[in-house]
């Protein structure tokens, strides 16, 4: 960006964020992992690393795996 900064933009599920906010609520001894996304979550975080954000998430193997066949696929349909 022109004044240096960046939007940085995480996948949390409800649980995650609820243990960043209150981690007293949380057992301190055990860390929650952060699940892969659903495949439409997967698909719309994309759509904001094309927009140019910094996007990051677990990864997807069915998506990232495959990701020049999705888009090969998607280029055949618009034909």
């Amino acid at each position: 960006m022109a004044t240096g900064g960046k939007i940085v933009c995480e996948y949390r599920t409800p649980m995650i964020l609820r243990n960043e906010i209150k981690p007293h609520q949380f057992n301190h001894w055990k860390t929650l992992k952060v699940p892969m996304p659903p495949p439409l979550e997967v698909l719309r975080l994309e759509k904001l690393r094309e927009k140019g954000l910094e996007v990051n998430y677990p990864r997807a193997p069915w998506y990232t795996d495959n990701v020049e066949e999705i888009k090969r696929t998607e280029e055949e349909k618009a034909e």
